[in-house]
């Protein structure tokens, strides 16, 4: 006979629904880092009704939360008045992530922000038009789940094998096109994704609001793409050899002065 442990988690594990009705790899938020992105799905039901489960997955951490929702209408303002169709509000979060997943840089109807929250929770909040000029909010709080160090190792498996599956076809519509010695290259790069760019610099220099501090390289990306990260000549110069989305920290010590203190970034293009 089963422990009352293991028959509790089952029948908690047969309520939880399994009906897949969105897969989203890659969602930046606007209230999250821009290098933050999340993994997120919802079910349904088998009957494409509630309860409904939203998952999150942070693709740095592999931490994983999740939400039960067995009625939208817990999850209004304190208050609310207004009462809107489940499926509308299922549907409304569905676009409004899709949207996010996309990129697309024109508005949309439904407004989805992911904040933190107390304890490790993640708060995930949705805005909807109704009516005329009214909009109703939504609020989940998602739960840490509890997972071990062997459910990270396949979490980190099946994102090599997503990135796998791109530069697959990537390398498939190439050979159907003959591709330039530069598409290769672009290959390449693409094969690489598991390798960030990066550069480490150190200064034991001191400068004015009209001086600029000097540098040394003391570390980079190693292979191939080692120069894509360069200091120029002047050592004062960081030559950046694509565009791209750079997260750049310092540390060290500013002196107080009259006419203020901190450190000033001039970024320009030598094209």
């Amino acid at each position: 006979m089963a422990s009352p442990n293991h028959s509790s988690q089952a029948i908690v594990a047969t309520l939880l629904p399994s009906n897949e009705i969105l897969e989203l790899l890659t969602v930046s938020f606007p209230s999250q880092s821009a290098t933050h992105t999340f993994a997120v799905k919802m079910f349904l039901s088998d009957n494409e009704d509630l309860p409904m489960r939203l998952w999150l997955e942070s693709n740095d951490t592999k931490h994983q939360w999740e939400c039960l929702v067995l009625d939208t209408q817990n999850h209004v303002p304190k208050g609310a008045k207004y009462v809107l169709p489940w499926d509308s509000v299922v549907s409304s979060l569905k676009s409004g992530l899709e949207h996010l997943a996309s990129h697309a840089t024109c508005e949309c109807d439904y407004v989805v922000t992911l904040e933190d929250g107390d304890s490790g929770h993640l708060r995930l909040a949705l805005v909807l038009p109704y009516a005329r000029s009214y909009y109703a909010t939504y609020s989940f709080d998602l739960v840490p789940m509890a997972i071990e160090k062997v459910d990270i190792v396949h979490a980190q498996l099946r994102d090599v094998q997503a990135q796998l599956r791109v530069v697959q076809d990537q390398l498939r519509d190439a050979l159907i096109e003959k591709p330039s010695m530069a598409a290769t290259n672009n290959l390449l790069n693409a094969a690489a994704l598991n390798d960030p760019l990066y550069a480490s610099l150190k200064s034991m220099s001191t400068a004015s609001p009209e001086t600029f501090l000097t540098w040394k390289q003391i570390g980079a990306t190693a292979g191939r793409r080692h120069s894509q990260i360069s200091l120029l000549a002047d050592a004062a110069t960081i030559s950046l050899a694509q565009p791209g989305l750079y997260h750049i920290q310092a540390r060290g010590v500013i002196d107080a002065s009259d006419i203020g203190s901190g450190l000033r970034l001039i970024v320009g293009s030598t094209s």
